[in-house]
């Protein structure tokens, strides 16, 4: 715990406060008054300053890294030297801050070259760091290495330790603090819908499939009155970021996204089609689109494709722990909104279906940096929830046609050979957990909601579900999200390899 390292140390640390909670931040209208600024400072004060100091007092000449001999040093400029914690951490604070300001999600990229400055501030600087005593043994080649002192280095390590786990718990804390629990209101907005599910085995004819599943709930003249409702505007979220350029099983099925927009049309001829999705985490649509099914699909029924990575955004607050983000003006004008994902397996998430599908909504590609990080890791998904609450599906088609198994959501093809239709994404997922073979409170976005009070009777039309259930629904494993980062790691530099030969 030198001076010198612990300075940028103390940065990072503000850092991280301001950033993973940039929204409560936001909302209390003060960068200084409010619990997460305060909530740094006793960090800092009780868990960091301590240790720091007593590691002064046992050996000053190390905390000056033997740059200056500590018996000359005054003690006022001890004490400044100390009071210079509190100003590294503060402007880490406000740089997070004003940073977010500026442009989401630019502290990410302060964070990492402040991380990258720390590591390479200490490898220049390791003879001097983890060798401990006095500035006449380091003068003369004689002291030792951290290593050789066990009793100090088991303080330092416990020390150190304790430091990172009581900040991980309080960040966490922090984050928790942001999310809204369902409430009486949503309740109600949810009490509005049908909450019919129809279910029913895809046949041959796809799109007779399709309009007997929405005529067991007198779906199409639901949409003929909204769509007269909202100038016959239409946005299709089908899944195109899927596990690669037409991986069947991965993606929605082109099969299944002309038949639906075929189906748009005919209940009304006016209606003006518009298909939208965004960059994930590991690909860009122009990569997974260029010369695929879906391009042509598209090219051959005349519909408009947007991208929602690019093209006009403004900023808007999801609320709760998405908070404040850029996303496509579109989505802010009149339409319908008709939500089309394929049924998978998910390897963190356990399964992705129709609430899962509408993270193609918010824009970023860097999407687990951006949204996944929100409140110092969402590790159960209520983002998802947040931004159900904003954009909630008018129509849900859910493709079970060929399905993913498996390490999703770039696992292997199933064929189920069911689809599902709905005017709610929430019941439409319940549903499809149970076809998977889980109980619903065991997919964590969907356990979350149950235990904040959720209630939401089903009326399941059409098939009952043990017709549809396969014997056996192959799950994710605990390691699949590492398989999947090769994967498709591998993928991309396959695809980048073969555009230098071309």
């Amino acid at each position: 715990m030198t001076i010198f390292a612990d300075y940028s140390f103390m940065f990072i640390i503000g850092l991280l406060f301001s950033l993973n909670n940039y929204d409560y931040i936001k909302r209390s209208e003060s960068i200084f008054r409010n619990k997460i600024f305060i909530t740094a400072l006793v960090f800092q004060t009780l868990f960091c300053m301590p240790l720091s100091i007593y590691c002064y007092i046992v050996y000053p000449d190390w905390c000056w890294m033997y740059w200056v001999d500590a018996s000359t040093i005054p003690i006022w400029i001890t004490v400044i030297a100390y009071l210079f914690y509190y100003v590294f951490s503060i402007t880490g604070f406000m740089v997070g801050f004003l940073a977010e300001r500026k442009k989401r999600g630019l502290a990410i990229y302060v964070l990492f070259i402040a991380f990258i400055y720390f590591l390479v501030f200490q490898i220049i600087t390791s003879d001097r760091l983890f060798h401990i005593g006095t500035i006449e043994q380091y003068n003369s080649g004689t002291i030792p290495h951290i290593i050789t002192l066990p009793i100090w280095f088991l303080i330092i390590f416990l020390g150190i330790s304790i430091i990172f786990i009581i900040l991980i718990i309080i960040l966490f804390k922090l984050g928790k603090d942001l999310d809204v629990p369902w409430g009486e209101l949503d309740q109600a907005r949810l009490d509005k819908k049908k909450k019919a599910v129809s279910l029913i085995k895809a046949g041959h004819d796809l799109k007779a499939s399709i309009l007997s599943s929405l005529d067991y709930w007198d779906g199409r003249e639901y949409i003929k009155e909204l769509l007269e409702e909202r100038n016959n505007t239409v946005i299709i979220k089908p899944n195109f970021a899927g596990g690669g350029k037409d991986k069947v099983g991965t993606q929605t099925s082109a099969e299944v996204l002309s038949v639906v927009i075929d189906i748009i049309r005919e209940i009304s001829p006016k209606s003006n089609i518009k298909v939208v999705e965004s960059d994930n985490i590991f690909w860009r649509l122009t990569v997974l689109l260029k010369n695929s099914k879906y391009e042509k699909l598209l090219t051959d029924k005349k519909v408009e494709f947007l991208n929602l990575t690019k093209g006009e955004k403004v900023l808007y607050d999801f609320g709760g722990r998405m908070g404040e983000e850029l996303i496509s003006k579109i989505l802010l004008e009149p339409h319908v909104l008709v939500d089309v994902p394929v049924a998978k397996t998910h390897a963190w998430y356990r399964m992705s279906g129709a609430i899962k599908n509408l993270f193609g909504l918010p824009p970023a590609h860097h999407k687990l940096l951006r949204y996944h990080a929100k409140g110092f890791g969402d590790m159960k998904g209520q983002i998802f929830t947040d931004i159900y609450r904003s954009f909630t599906p008018d129509l849900v088609i859910l493709d079970g046609t060929i399905s993913c198994e498996g390490n999703g959501p770039y696992g292997k093809p199933k064929k189920t050979d069911f689809i599902m239709t709905s005017d709610d994404a929430l019941s439409t997922d319940i549903i499809l957990a149970r076809i998977m073979g889980f109980h619903e409170k065991q997919i964590p976005y969907l356990n979350i909601l149950y235990k904040e009070g959720l209630k939401c009777e089903i009326t399941l039309l059409g098939e009952p579900i043990d017709s549809i259930k396969p014997d056996h629904w192959k799950k994710a494993k605990k390691y699949g999200l590492l398989l999947n980062l090769i994967k498709i790691w591998a993928e991309n530099i396959k695809i980048k390899i073969s555009k230098k030969k071309s």
